[in-house]
């Protein structure tokens, strides 16, 4: 458009089928379902424009084609650039679409995964800390050793048991295994809570192993009272 109104403007064909163009013929209606009216016919080679008479463009139509030795060309149609835009806008946008969603399930499923393994590491975790506990002999444990039916005590190692220091199992948190010993295994850990200590503090922690003997629980007992 300029100051004089409006220009229908077009390109070359592509292939002028083997002969040059002679001509273009233009053709213009009012709206899609009106016929098509001839507009200008036989306008030079050279001429790619052409002014219609109307003023108002917006909705007149229009389509030109070429001529030559070997006829009539392929219309083409003043709506054809900028129908492909919009169906290649479209396209973009529904990759956009599908690309944020692909995305925001994988992140879904890589927390789901994680979230997964680690309540399996955790589980493992408290369950060998369960094991660890029941093969595990504490001083509050000792106290009540002479309880058992089947455990007779000397008086004397009764009354030392009963001034040891007693701490609760939830207070010892074991941490890397030293060793096995005569009795089971050693552990390092850390106790809080002990008497006369008011912070965490590093500890050795010795353990009965299962299918232990009386003699030696009677022997592993000694030895906790000659440690205290």
């Amino acid at each position: 458009m300029d100051d004089e109104g409006w220009i229908v403007s077009w390109k070359e064909p592509s292939s002028d089928g083997g002969s040059p163009i002679t001509s273009y013929a233009v053709e213009m209606r009012h709206n899609r379902s009106s016929e098509w009216e001839i507009g200008e016919r036989g306008l030079d080679a050279w001429k790619l424009w052409w002014r219609p008479a109307k003023s108002d463009r917006r909705n007149w139509e229009f389509r030109v084609r070429a001529t030559n030795a070997e006829g009539f060309g392929a219309y083409g149609y003043s709506s054809d650039n900028a129908a492909p835009p919009i169906i290649e806008q479209s396209t973009q946008t529904w990759l956009y679409v599908i690309l944020f969603v692909s995305l925001i399930a994988i992140i879904v499923l890589l927390t789901l995964i994680f979230l997964m393994m680690r309540a399996r590491t955790r589980a493992a975790r408290l369950k060998k800390e369960r094991t660890q506990d029941k093969n595990c002999i504490t001083l509050e444990k000792i106290a009540g050793l002479h309880s058992a039916p089947y455990q007779p005590m000397p008086p004397e190692m009764l009354n030392e048991i009963k001034n040891l220091p007693h701490v609760r199992s939830d207070y010892i948190r074991l941490e890397r295994k030293l060793g096995t010993g005569s009795f089971g295994e050693v552990w390092e850990g850390v106790a809080t809570k002990l008497p006369m200590r008011d912070r965490e503090t590093k500890v050795a922690i010795k353990t009965l192993r299962q299918g232990y003997e009386e003699a030696e629980k009677i022997k592993f007992i000694k030895e906790a009272i000659l440690m205290k």
